[in-house]
Parts: structure tokens; C-alpha cells; sequence
């Protein structure tokens, strides 16, 4: 039997920071992110498998004087399967994969049902799969063996891992405190 255990990952800025613009998720380090977002990642790891299911929910509050049309969530390279709603509606997005060989996430940008607002919030829930592959410079998943960086929404998110019990599960303790897991993680 498979128990569930969920361990703390501090979010990977280094893939996060590069991509703060609003239409491209590209470079754009003269910018700043025109929204607030708290937002919670799930990664359930299917080893014997080597792949990743990933669910996202994220709370955007508009942060500027002017209107957002569109809102990233940003997504692991390789990612597939790829949907984005904001409640019971599945939104229009425009999929930019990861570039694993920079170390950069990728991006759903998803067109918002209506514009939103200065100091509103949305709530949008993404769900994606990746997929088995070997040989990269941050991910390797292949039966039997997933190792990889874990990618949040920014600051004040957070990213939840579900391993298998059994097997070897280790994660880089410069990106987990032991200190503040359950006594059984």
C-alpha cells in the first residue's frame, strides 16, 4: 500500500525570477510583476512510472493601475496535458514550454474570462503531467528514478511533494528543513 507523504520545498527562484513578464514568459528583469500571488503546488510522483502529476492553485491579486487580461501560471519543462480554470471555466491559454537546458520554467498564459481589476483576486487551478525524460541538465525522470527541481508560483508559494513511501526519497536539505516536516517525513 502506498502512503502519502508531503514534505515542504522552498520554491526554485532561480527559474521564477527570469520570468516575470506578463506576455512571454522570456527574460524581462527591468520589470516588476504587476500582480500578488499565494498560490500552493502538488507534485504526486509516480516512480515506478517516472512521471509527475502537478495541480496548482493560485490566488493573483491585481497589483498595479491598470487592468490584467492574462495571467501566467508557470509550469515545469516538459509539461503536457496542460489546463488552466478559474472556477468551473477552462480558460484559453498560450503554452510556452520550459527551456530545461536554462534552468527556466515554462508558462501557461491564461487569457482571464474578464479583465482583472486593481486590487481584485481570481483564483485560477491548473493541473499538467511530465512526462518521462533522460538526459537533461535539472530533470531526470525515467522508471524507477525521478529527480528535479520543483517549481512554485513565486513568493509566498509553497510546493508539496507526494512521494512513495518505499524507496530512496531525498531531498536537498538546502531546499527542505527537516526541522519544520512531520515527525514521520
Amino acid at each position: 500500500m502506498r502512503i502519502r507523504r508531503l514534505a515542504l520545498v522552498a520554491v526554485f527562484a532561480f527559474s521564477l525570477l527570469s520570468l516575470v513578464g506578463m506576455e512571454s514568459p522570456a527574460p524581462a528583469l527591468a520589470q516588476t510583476v504587476p500582480y500578488n500571488v499565494a498560490s500552493e503546488s502538488y507534485y504526486r510522483l509516480n516512480t515506478d512510472a517516472g512521471r509527475i502529476t502537478v495541480s496548482v492553485h493560485a490566488e493573483y491579486q491585481n497589483a498595479i493601475g491598470k487592468d490584467l487580461p492574462t495571467l501566467p501560471v508557470y509550469l515545469m519543462p516538459g509539461a503536457e496535458n496542460v489546463v488552466v480554470k478559474a472556477g468551473d471555466e477552462v480558460l484559453e491559454t498560450k503554452v510556452t514550454p520550459g527551456n530545461e537546458a536554462a534552468g527556466l520554467a515554462g508558462a501557461a498564459v491564461a487569457t482571464l474570462p474578464r479583465p482583472l481589476k486593481t486590487n481584485t483576486r481570481i483564483v485560477l487551478d491548473a493541473t499538467y503531467d511530465v512526462a518521462p525524460r533522460t538526459g537533461g541538465k535539472i530533470m531526470t525522470l525515467e522508471a524507477g528514478l525521478i529527480e528535479t527541481a520543483f517549481i512554485g508560483q513565486g513568493p509566498g508559494s509553497f510546493v508539496l511533494v507526494d512521494v512513495p513511501k518505499a524507496g530512496d526519497n531525498y531531498f536537498d536539505p538546502g531546499c527542505l528543513l527537516a526541522s519544520s516536516q512531520p515527525g514521520d517525513a
